[in-house]
């Protein structure tokens, strides 16, 4: 979620007014990204948006993020 893909995602999804559940370690990302999606859509919009800082190694993060979820998109990846 706070790296270059999944925060453009991040933001078109909200733009498209989906509720998202973001789960990111911060391993390549930046809370700043956030930040700036933040400003980017509007409040109703980010409200939409749960963020959980775990990791995706760990199964109760994983469960976590899963709940109530109908679509997953995993963008986690080290290059």
């Amino acid at each position: 979620m706070a790296g270059f893909i999944g925060g453009n995602r991040l933001e078109a999804l909200l733009k498209l007014d989906q509720t998202v559940v973001g789960l990111d370690n911060f391993a390549t990302g930046h809370r700043h990204h956030l930040d700036q999606i933040r400003a980017a859509v509007s409040a109703e919009q980010w409200a939409r948006f749960r963020f959980i800082e775990g990791d995706i190694r760990c199964l109760d993060d994983c469960r976590d993020a899963c709940a109530g979820v109908d679509v997953v998109l995993h963008q986690a990846a080290l290059g």
